[in-house]
This record gives C-alpha cells, structure tokens and sequence, in this order.
C-alpha cells in the first residue's frame, strides 16, 4: 500500500513545490527446514540413547565397540516444522523545491530525504547449541532421536515417529534481520534552449550541481553476528543453523556533483545542403567526488544526429562512464559461506601419485570434493569501474507510422567490481604446487592438506569488452473501423563479452581450466547470446487488449549448473477497460505464463 501526496504554490516569479510518499509492504512465506553446515558439525554423544553405537537401549544388538559419538552430516531437523519468513518493509520519501525563470532561463533546485526500512524475521529456526545438547542428553525425555524421520510402512509419507515436544520445543529459535538506507540529496539546475547565437545557430545549455549522503545499515541476528556464537573444533561459528556466520555491516558516503550540457544544431534545416536536412551536436560532462573512496571522476559525452531527409536518420554516440562501487562492496565485513563440493585437483594428484597438473586423471577426482569456507569482505581501496562507450545507428522511418532501427555498440570496461571465485582458488593453488610456482596464499588448508578457507576480496578485475547490435521496428494502425493497432518487436544480439584474464585467470586458462575472471561470458549466467520481445496492442474506445512475448537465450548459470540450460519464451496478455465517466476508473486483468523451449 502506499500514499501520496504533492502541492505547489505559485508566488509570481518562483513557484514553491513538493512531495511526500509512504509506502508499505508486508509478506509471509514459508520453506521446508535447514540442514547443518560442514562449518558447524553436529555429534550425537555416546551416551545417546538412540546412538546406535553408544552406550544406551539404542546400541545396535551386534556391535561389540566401545561407546563412541556420531557425526552428523546433513541433518535436517524437520520436527520444528516448516519455517515461517514474515517481511515488513516501509519507506516514505519527503520533497521540496523551488523554481521558476530568470530571462530565458528556467532553474530548479530542490531538498529530498528519503528513508527506508525492511525487517525479517524468520521463525521455526534451529539453535545449533541446543541442538548439541539434545544430542548429547542421556535423558530420553530431552534426548534428540536424529534417526527418526520416515514411516518404513509409508515410504512416501511423512513421519511417524517425531521427537516429542518436550524435544522440539527447546530448540526453536527466531532469527531477525534488520536493514535500513536512507538519502538526504540537494540539487540545482538551470537550463536555456536558446541562451546563446553562434554563427546564426542557437545554442542550448544546461548546467547542474547536486550534493547527497548515503547511509546504510545491516543489523544481523544475535545468533549470526557473532554476539551468541556456536562452539566447535575449528572455531566459533554462527549458533543458527544452516546459516553461516555473517557480521553486522553499516556504512555511509557523501558524494558532490555537477554537470554541464550543450547541444546545437551544425546544420539547421533552413540550410539547403543536398543529402543533409540537419546535424546536431550534444556535448555535455559529468563530475562526481566521493568522500569514501577518495576519489574525483570527470567524465565526457559526444552524440551527433544526422537527418538524411524525412525518411533517414544517422546517429552516433561517444563517452565515457564509470560506476562507483556500492557501500557493500566497500564497508563489508568477513562474510563466511561455505562453498559446497569443490574439487581440489592438489588433493588428487597426491593420492594418484602425480607430480605434475598435466598427469592429473582429473575424471578421476570426484572423491576429493571438499566443504570450503569462503571468507568475502569488503575493500576500501576499490576504485570505481571506468567505460568507453560507442554506438551508430541508422533509423529508417518509410512512413510517419513504420519505423526500422538497427544500432550497433560496444563498450570497453576497465577495473569491474568482482571477486575470484572459490574453484578458481583452489585451481590457482594445485597449478602453483605443482608447478613449482608455491601455493595460493588466499587458500588456507589443514593439518591433513584438506583446503578449509579461502579469504576473498573484492576487486578490480581487469578490462572487459562488450559488443552487440540491437534491432527495432515498431508500426503505428490508427483509424480502422475495427480500432487502433500498435506493434512493435525489438531483438538484442550479443556479439562479444569478453573478460581480459588476470596473470591468475590466464594461467589457468593455460593448464585447460576454466576462469570465471577471464574469457568469454557469453551465455553465462546473464549474458544470454540473444533476447527479444514482441507486443500488439489493440485500443478500441474504453477497451484495450495486449499481448507480448519475452525471449532470453540459453545460459548456463555457473553458480549451480555444469551444462547450459534451455532458453525461455514467455507470453503475458492484458485486458484494459478504462470508461472516461462514472465511478468505475478502470479494470485489468493480466494473464502469464512461461516455459522453456
């Protein structure tokens, strides 16, 4: 839900405006159960009495062994129930301004703060040191059964035989994630279409400055930041189960800007030139200071539109571009995750018995799959990604109501914002053992040679090429008996994406390794090769039918997949009635579906 509400008051020469917005969410979900972390293991005590090797009535009738404890891997606890996510979020934003003119000018400026706010709270969760204790009970009133969980009778049911209440109920814990952002921003402007003549043409300019503070907050539940921890063999850990350690994060920047523009026309179209009806120019430069990164970025911007005649327009664009990175990936403390089955390479050539990375049978490694933790945090030293930026186009337009459009593009990015991946870690340091080369010094391993923690960072990578063409068309059927008729298909081609390998990324490349830093990104994760979409809208008095399609290509997603997944066309239809009088304004009703092709 949401309110609005704006008001202006117009003194003459300046005009006093503003705005003030709330809005308000809530939802509720709820998931099956957690299972417990590699990172936060679990034993049951010999003195269980379910222990089938312990000491109690569960011991198994034909084991002789002593007494002795279990560890417990991918334990869910499905007793407690099904876990219930309720989500409140509010945000409200509040406006004021003035503007108004001075000769030809026309100016703005303007005061905003905005604020929001959204809190989790997750119920039906697992204290992992109560868990432990039940485990670890004698008693068989406050003993947890972990092998319970199905009906022999009833493969396909659900179980007979939960723990009991007096059980279940000690272990249950909520978990609360709190996060706030705000933004107090002031900015000014000033524009005149005309402000100038120069050599018989009118000039255009527009300039603008604009100051703003971000904050932004991220309060994580005791039991996940480390204020209740759980205790285990290698180290505190998060005490919720099934959810890694992740400290409470919080940051804030302020950031001075301004920017300049100006556009004219080289050619006007009283000028009788053959092959030209016109030739504009835009030139305009953007400034930003950013108090956190200590770093000041100009950036420029040239476009030039050439109009053939009525039916051809030539366009083309250059600049420059950047992205500052997000407070996130700046102020960020440890965040801990645990990596689930990576293959260490290092690990199998010592048990083949191989010196070298080339003698690996790497189809042959898939019982030196490891857990590791992969420790992310955030880097005060990162500068902010950098773009060149090109595009032509030609735009064809035979009729008033039939347009055809083809641009070509390409961008060049340099220092984009990412971190090296977990596989890759683990590659770099076989290839570096084994190569002579000495290990990976992000890859920490144990007394055994077991890879354990990757501490990770975020970072610059190196120059990234992007290229593609993009097709339009769109055609305009107005005045028939049966009503008005809109059409229009846009394609997107994906040519290059293309990551410059690190001296890291390029000597796995070389050993015949993927990396997910260097290479082609082409139909990996977001990057499909092709995208498109097509829509007809039929209008007709108070009526208006649509139906659109969505294409995305095939992509393999290389957080979960090992192969390429199927492309996906999606169609969604829409019914609009929109009376002009009465008290009924408007109905609609929307139709969806999609599936892989």
């Amino acid at each position: 839900y949401s309110l609005m509400g704006v008001f202006s008051h117009d003194f003459g020469q300046v005009e006093l405006f503003g705005q003030a917005l709330y809005y308000g969410a809530s939802s509720s979900s709820v998931r099956g159960g957690t299972t417990n972390l590699t990172s936060a293991p679990l034993t049951i005590g010999a003195n269980n009495p379910y222990n089938p090797f312990g000491s109690g009535p569960g011991r198994l009738a034909g084991y002789t062994g002593p007494a002795q404890a279990i560890t417990v891997v991918g334990l869910r606890v499905d007793d407690v129930g099904r876990r219930r996510i309720d989500v409140d979020s509010d945000a409200y934003r509040l406006l004021s301004g003035l503007r108004g003119d001075v000769g030809d000018w026309s100016w703005e400026s303007a005061l905003l703060y905005s604020h929001a706010r959204t809190k989790d709270v997750e119920s039906n969760r697992v204290s992992n040191t109560a868990l432990q204790a039940a485990l670890n009970s004698s008693d068989p009133a406050r003993a947890y059964n972990p092998f319970n969980g199905g009906d022999l009778s009833n493969p396909g049911g659900f179980d007979a035989t939960s723990n009991p209440a007096s059980v279940v109920d000690p272990l249950r814990v909520s978990i609360a994630r709190d996060g706030t952002t705000s933004l107090a921003l002031w900015d000014a402007k000033i524009s005149n279409p005309e402000a100038f003549n120069l050599w018989d043409r009118d000039v255009g300019l527009a300039f603008g400055a604009e100051w703003r503070r971000e904050t932004f907050k991220d309060d994580r539940d005791p039991l996940i930041d480390g204020s209740v921890t759980f205790a285990t063999a290698g180290g505190p850990t998060s005490d919720a189960m099934g959810s890694s350690p992740t400290p409470d994060t919080s940051g804030s920047r302020k950031v001075f800007s301004a920017y300049a523009e100006l556009q004219t026309s080289l050619i006007p179209d009283s000028a009788d030139i053959p092959f030209v009806r016109s030739l504009d120019l835009q030139l305009a430069a953007r400034f930003e200071d950013y108090s956190d990164i200590d770093e000041q970025i100009l950036k420029p911007k040239a476009a030039l539109g050439w109009r053939i005649n009525d039916q051809f327009l030539v366009r083309a664009a250059y600049s420059q571009g950047f992205r500052a990175p997000n407070l996130e990936t700046v102020n960020a403390s440890e965040i801990r995750r645990v990596q689930e089955n990576l293959t260490d390479y290092y690990s199998c050539a010592v048990g083949q018995g191989v010196t070298s990375f080339a003698a690996i049978n790497r189809s042959a490694c898939s019982n030196y799959r490891f857990n590791v933790e992969d420790v992310r945090a955030g880097n005060r030293k990162l500068k902010s990604e950098t773009s060149e930026n090109f595009s032509a186009g030609v735009v064809f337009t035979p009729t008033p109501d039939l347009m055809f459009s083809v641009d070509w593009w390409r961008i060049e990015q340099d220092g984009v914002i990412g971190v090296f991946e977990s596989q890759d870690h683990l590659n770099l340091d076989a290839i570096g053992r084994l190569g002579g080369g000495g290990p990976n010094p992000a890859l920490t391993r144990n007394t055994l040679g077991e890879p354990i923690r990757i501490d990770n960072q975020f970072l610059n990578l190196d120059a990234r090429t992007i290229e593609g063409v993009d097709l339009a068309a769109t055609w305009r059927l107005d005045g028939t008996q049966f009503g008005d008729f809109r059409f229009g298909v846009d394609v997107a081609l994906l040519e290059k994406f293309d990551q410059t390998p690190s001296a890291e990324s390029a000597a796995l490349l070389a050993a015949g390794l993927p990396a997910s830093a260097g290479g082609s990104l082409i139909e990996q994760d977001d990057n499909p090769r092709t995208r498109g979409s097509a829509y007809a809208t039929w209008t007709s008095g108070a009526w208006e039918v649509t139906g659109a399609a969505r294409y995305v290509g095939a992509v393999k997603d290389s957080s979960a997949l090992l192969y390429k997944g199927d492309d996906w066309l999606t169609f969604n239809a829409t019914v609009g009635y929109a009376p002009q009088d009465g008290m009924l304004e408007g109905v609609a009703l929307k139709v969806s579906q999609s599936s892989p092709l």
